[in-house]
């Protein structure tokens, strides 16, 4: 069978060891088909003749015709492509997986690699206060406000320390 050979014959065409096994099933006669999956042997296809009162030289070889037997080996062949069809979707489905969880893994990565990049666009790197282009925008944003609404008020707040520029100077500007 793993040669992709059929097994068929009455039991006393074979072996004494196998004869044994099969005489103790009341097999009288076989014929077995390899259903190969992707050139290798993965199972068999088995007909067999069973009874105490059979004679399976007469009987076998009105047992499966040859056209049974083609149609038996088209079925069996079939069944190795099936087979080998849904081996193929299982791993389609798994490869899917991993795809679908890396897409996932990536996805979150690039999320929070932007946010960190907005972030950083709007504060300062060093004390992690918001820099002059955050106020900026939320100045613009205040003022779109107060243009749909007049009733919206806000204030800003100018704070300047004398000398700040010397501590810029000497200790460099954040």
């Amino acid at each position: 069978l793993a040669q992709g050979q059929a097994i068929r014959g009455a039991i006393e065409d074979f072996p004494p060891s196998d004869r044994a096994v099969l005489e103790a099933c009341q097999i009288r006669a076989i014929f077995l088909l390899p259903i190969p999956v992707n050139g290798e042997y993965w199972g068999c296809l088995g007909f067999e003749a069973i009874g105490e009162t059979l004679k399976p030289a007469t009987l076998y070889p009105h047992l499966l015709s040859s056209v049974e037997q083609s149609l038996l080996k088209a079925v069996a062949s079939s069944l190795g492509s099936a087979i080998a069809q849904s081996q193929l979707c299982a791993k389609l489905a798994n490869v899917n997986t991993q795809l679908d969880r890396q897409v996932a893994e990536r996805t979150a990565a690039l999320i929070s690699a932007n946010r960190q990049l907005s972030y950083n666009a709007y504060h300062d790197t060093l004390t992690g206060l918001p820099n002059r282009a955050l106020l900026i925008q939320e100045l613009e944003r205040e003022i779109e406000r107060i243009q749909q609404n007049p009733n919206h008020i806000f204030a800003v707040l100018f704070i300047d320390l004398d000398r700040f520029k010397s501590i810029n100077d000497s200790l460099g500007h954040t």
